[in-house]
This record gives structure tokens, C-alpha cells and sequence, in this order.
């Protein structure tokens, strides 16, 4: 507090009103932003069971962080696998991404032009996530299978691109 109000001193009562909305503000954000993780791990503390009346009832245990430490090998399989689906995806999207931004940068190539309005238009619509879903199950077949988690929208990215596109030019 002393050293709070040693800053204070000297200022004009403007700034003070400006640091102290300032600060309100930051505080305020700061909750907003910590609420989803504070609400996640209530969430994971509750158990439902039945109540009497036909309304469910919530009990807090740790039932949920019991069966992860007892589990221990289908918890490390499961973030393994997590690992390697991001490290795929992450290394087959950098792939795609500078395979086709790099012709994008060559004045001369023939239909330049219209690959780069394609793409934009694609930023721009899309076909909507029901078709998209058809689309990855019937014609793709993918579901239930690990490219299910790295194909979608993950192989090209209009935007990102664009955004290789331009930084190689």
C-alpha cells in the first residue's frame, strides 16, 4: 500500500482515475479469461447421480482424477496418440501450405491468376458443414479413423496460404 500510494504521488488526478480504470478493466478480463478453466475443473469434480424426486443430484470427488492415475497406460496412450496426430497434421499442413504458396510467388506462371482467385473464393465460401461431412464419410471414407483428426481443414488452409505466398514474395 505505501508503495502504491508513493506512485500516486505527483500524478494528476486524471492518470490516477485512468490507472484505476485500467486497472478495473484488467482485473475484469483477467476473471473472464480464467472463468472457462475454473468452471472445467468444477465440472470435473462432479459426479451425477440419481436423485429421489427424478432430478439428478451432484456429488464432488475426485473420482475422475482417481481412474486417470490408476490408468495410467490408456492415459499415456491416449496423449501419445494426441502427439502424434499433432505432430502429423502439423508437419502435412506446413507441407501443403509451402508446396502450393511457392509457385504462388512466380510472376510468369501460366494461371497464376486464377489459382489465386480460386483460393480466395474459398476463404470467402465455403460449402457448409453438413456437405462437408458427407463428403469426408462417403467419398473420402474416413470416420472413425485417424485422418478423420488430420485431414479436415487441416491439409490446406486458403488463408495460410496466402499468408506463405506473401511472405515468400
Amino acid at each position: 500500500l505505501h508503495l502504491w500510494r508513493r506512485e500516486m504521488i505527483g500524478k494528476t488526478p486524471g492518470n490516477i482515475i485512468f490507472n484505476l480504470l485500467l486497472y478495473a478493466f484488467l482485473i475484469l478480463f483477467a476473471v473472464v479469461m480464467l472463468y472457462p478453466f475454473v468452471f472445467v475443473v468444477i465440472e470435473s469434480l462432479q459426479t451425477v447421480v440419481p436423485g429421489n424426486t427424478g432430478v439428478p443430484q451432484y456429488i464432488y470427488n475426485l473420482s475422475a482424477y482417481t481412474y486417470v492415475i490408476t490408468e495410467v497406460e490408456g492415459f499415456l496412450w491416449s496423449f501419445l496418440w494426441s502427439i502424434t496426430v499433432c505432430i502429423v497434421a502439423a508437419g502435412l499442413h506446413v507441407f501443403f501450405c509451402v508446396l502450393s504458396a511457392y509457385p504462388l510467388t512466380k510472376k510468369g506462371l501460366k494461371g497464376r491468376n486464377g489459382v489465386l482467385l480460386f483460393i480466395v473464393f474459398t476463404m470467402l465460401f465455403n460449402g457448409g458443414l453438413v456437405p462437408t461431412y458427407i463428403m469426408y464419410v462417403k467419398t473420402l471414407g474416413i470416420k472413425n479413423t485417424i485422418w478423420c483428426l488430420i485431414v479436415p481443414n487441416l491439409l490446406m488452409s486458403g488463408f495460410l496460404v496466402m499468408l506463405v505466398r506473401n511472405y515468400f514474395e
